[in-house]
């Protein structure tokens, strides 16, 4: 069905989205204490910015959250890594002092997903070695140097999709479903429980991850990232992490899964809708910071991507002028 394009029909999509339904008023949600940052700084698609996009975020923003993925085709982790590995060694140079002292390290949460192409047990196994590689032992292992690095990583690693996307995997690597993908992420999740925190699926509907969690799942699933804006608010599963205690990311909150969709190109649903515009002017704020608190009054965890910096500034200046529930003042 095509959206509704009446302004007061986005009045009533916007304001219920926003007032009337978050997890927080469910009683299942009133126990979860949330396991990732508020928001975060995505990266798909930045490609050759990458690096310094994710080095402003931690340095200048205080960003403690990236995402990230080992789908070569929208991100370069290792470009992430090169980023955090830059903010390192300038907040170190701020302090000029090294640091001996476990709790004066910084902790980062970074995201990464396994692509399903990488399902089956020893191709999992490799292409977590290189994330760890690339995001977490240049930062926490004993070869990093006699000094502790500023920074400390922690990786929580996803599914990144239930099921490949077509004609990105062969025959053969699509015929490993994504049951057989959560029990190998199970089993190295132990294997190196050093290096990884939590993990958790992204992509899922609700069947899926209601069959995940109730038949499949011997570990918890820590995390469920899927595409949440404000006119796709993914309901169902939202309701069932909450229940299940399972902190929900929401990825693509400003729109752009729409692009191409319902709308052409050059036409973001959500940063052309009069009522959105209406609810910033009354706050004079941005679209994107309503975006934001709404995502965040919701108890999910954010994730907007800044390809420029005044981008970077716009989404992360945010967190400072917020009130405990995340609303704009």
């Amino acid at each position: 069905t095509e959206l509704p394009m009446t302004k007061s029909l986005w009045f009533l999509v916007v304001l219920f989205g926003i007032i009337y339904w978050a997890p927080s008023s469910s009683s299942a949600s009133a126990d979860v204490n949330p396991i990732l940052a508020s928001v975060g700084l995505g990266t798909a698609g930045l490609r050759e910015s990458t690096e310094e996009i994710v080095r402003q975020a931690i340095e200048t923003y205080g960003v403690r959250l990236i995402d990230t993925a080992q789908a070569e085709e929208w991100y370069r982790e290792d470009a992430v890594g090169r980023g955090i590995l830059s903010a390192s060694k300038n907040i170190a140079l701020s302090y000029n002092r090294s640091i001996d002292n476990e709790n004066e390290r910084i902790k980062l949460t970074v995201v990464t997903k396994i692509h399903p192409r990488s399902f089956a047990l020893e191709k999992m196994r490799s292409m977590l070695l290189n994330s760890m590689k690339n995001l977490y032992d240049v930062f926490n292992s004993e070869s990093a140097g006699s000094d502790l690095p500023f920074i400390r990583t922690e990786l929580v690693v996803l599914l990144h999709s239930p099921r490949c996307w077509p004609g990105h995997c062969s025959q053969e690597e699509e015929s490993i479903s994504w049951h057989t993908g959560w029990r190998n992420l199970e089993i190295l999740s132990r294997e190196y429980s050093e290096q990884i925190t939590f993990i958790g699926v992204s992509n899922f509907h609700f069947e899926e991850l209601s069959e995940l969690v109730l038949s499949v799942a011997n570990e918890k699933v820590h995390v469920v990232q899927n595409w949440m804006d404000p006119f796709n608010h993914d309901w169902e599963v939202r309701s069932f992490a909450a229940e299940h205690r399972i902190q929900y990311m929401a990825y693509s909150s400003f729109g752009t899964q729409w692009l191409g969709r319902k709308y052409p190109e050059d036409h973001n649903p959500v940063f052309n809708n009069p009522a959105l515009q209406s609810i910033a002017d009354k706050h004079s704020t941005s679209i994107a910071q309503v975006v934001l608190s709404w995502v965040i009054a919701c108890n999910a965890t954010a994730i907007p991507r800044a390809s420029q910096p005044h981008h970077l500034k716009d989404n992360f200046q945010f967190l400072s002028n917020k009130d405990s529930k995340g609303n704009i003042p």
